[in-house]
């Protein structure tokens, strides 16, 4: 998967908010009004709250929940690890797509390693001005949002 493909296709970012939410244990009705709320998204990752979220803390909630679901503590997570962290709470093909999309090698695990090297590709895609941080103006929403008029025509300019 290339930078350029991640670029156009940011559905990556919402699968990687789907796996922290299968495998976080809220329900249905929170996880689909935390996925809406880019704002309470964004707070949650910003952890010292000066409103630029750093690699670091994009990674930390991640990497707590691979913890979490790496039951034999091997620093692989399997499908089946995740299939019984998850309770019933998400489908078997979806934990399968999710494992993909981690899955560099295609053993059908994702070891840590995957794991961070997605989470850096994930997040350089998000880190649209490369600045080494995210502002919440660089969330998808935040910036079609702030375009007037559609693509190229930015807000306050005619």
């Amino acid at each position: 998967m290339t930078l350029n493909f991640l670029k156009k296709n940011r559905f990556t970012l919402a699968a990687l908010t789907t796996i922290v939410i299968a495998t976080a244990g809220i329900s249905g009705a929170q996880a689909r009004d935390w996925q809406r709320d880019g704002a309470a998204r964004f707070e949650k990752m910003d952890a010292d709250g000066d409103g630029q979220v750093t690699f670091a803390e994009f990674q930390t909630r991640m990497l707590e929940q691979f913890n979490k679901v790496d039951a034999n503590e091997d620093s692989i997570v399997t499908t089946a690890e995740i299939e019984e962290t998850a309770d019933g709470r998400v489908g078997r093909r979806m934990i399968k797509n999710l494992v993909a999309m981690f899955d560099i090698d295609r053993d059908g695990e994702v070891s840590l390693e995957e794991l961070t090297n997605r989470q850096q590709k994930l997040f350089a895609v998000a880190d649209f001005d490369d600045s080494g941080s995210i502002t919440q103006d660089e969330l998808p929403r935040e910036r079609f949002a702030s375009m007037r008029g559609g693509f190229g025509k930015m807000r306050g300019k005619k």
